[in-house]
């Protein structure tokens, strides 16, 4: 956490024990909109230091999701359906923004996939997974100014 100095939290990443051995890995990171900036560079620098230290062998910064999804011309209808929410729907999600920030640290990116049972089932799936990001506060994806 980043405190302000009124002692209030400025920004949090929260860390997860991770499967591989000898790996940090950042599950969500938060940030108030009044931040000043460099703040969440100085948290994630501080993050890397700390597990530096620790004798960790990696750092992982988590997902970009929808990255990459629907870019090649030959991808699928539902793919570059996708591909159009990733650049177009960063009121309810910072997509592209999150990617950004995450690429300025020069991560080794890997390759994720999603799996669902059948095309009906992947608007479930999607709420679900939003449902899962936003602690249950699903709606408030869609009040104004949100």
């Amino acid at each position: 956490m980043v405190h302000n100095p009124e002692g209030n939290i400025s920004a949090f990443a929260n860390i997860l024990q991770e499967y591989q051995l000898n790996e940090a890995t950042i599950d969500m990171m938060r940030h108030r909109a009044s931040i000043e900036n460099g703040t969440m560079d100085f948290l994630f620098i501080s993050l890397l230091q700390h597990f530096k230290e620790g004798g960790y062998d990696s750092f992982n910064f988590g997902l970009s999701a929808l990255a990459g999804v629907g870019e090649n011309p030959e991808s699928r209808r539902l793919e570059k359906v996708l591909h159009y929410l990733y650049g177009h729907l960063n009121r309810f999600y910072n997509f592209k923004g999150l990617h950004a920030y995450r690429e300025k640290f020069r991560p080794r990116w890997e390759l994720r996939y999603l799996v669902y049972p059948s095309l009906a089932a992947l608007p479930d799936v999607v709420v679900a997974l939003i449902r899962a990001d936003s602690g249950d506060r699903l709606f408030d994806y869609f009040k104004p100014g949100a």
